[in-house]
């Protein structure tokens, strides 16, 4: 209810989103960052750019205080956010995700799709996870403590690989 939008699988858009948030947070939409700026009196202003037409419902915006972990893919971004203090979780969770985004692509005969792929853990998250264009958020329930990780045999695998696979299917095509 954030954005005055016509919420429907066929309505697609191209969005840009300009997010002021204290200078200590990050934030994560959808697309390409474009810009962070000093917005003055301890904020900073946040340009995301999504320039390819996406279905209104996959628009996301997350904001915090978020420990960041940088990757990439095929020359693509993929970066990992979790709740500040939960660093240690970041690599237990996410360790297959550059294997799933090689195997969907190489699967559907279509590359990764979009200009990023980021992966953003939040508290009281009513979903396990939403698939939101080049910006899954996912819960804080499935973060993986490192000495517990090789106790849940498949970890976190099944909730990535599904959110990623919607970055085709749900999102690409819709």
């Amino acid at each position: 209810y954030y954005l005055p939008i016509h919420d429907y699988p066929n309505d697609r858009t191209t969005s840009d989103m300009i997010l002021t948030v204290p200078d200590d947070w990050l934030t994560v939409s959808n697309g390409k960052l474009v810009g962070v700026v000093n917005a003055g009196h301890g904020m900073k202003t946040w340009t995301w750019r999504q320039s390819q037409p996406v279905s209104t419902y996959l628009i996301s915006v997350v904001a915090g205080q978020f420990d960041k972990q940088s990757d990439s893919w095929h020359g693509i971004p993929v970066d990992y956010l979790v709740p500040r203090g939960e660093r240690d979780r970041i690599a237990p969770t996410f360790a297959h995700t550059r294997d799933m985004l090689t195997y969907f692509s190489d699967r559907f005969g279509v590359p990764y799709p979009w200009a990023k792929y980021d992966q953003t853990t939040v508290d009281q998250f009513v979903e396990s996870g939403m698939e939101n264009v080049s910006a899954t958020t996912l819960t804080t329930r499935d973060l993986l403590l490192p000495a517990l990780a090789k106790e849940r045999l498949e970890g976190s695998d099944p909730l990535t690989s599904h959110e990623l696979g919607h970055q085709w299917f749900g999102d690409l095509v819709t």
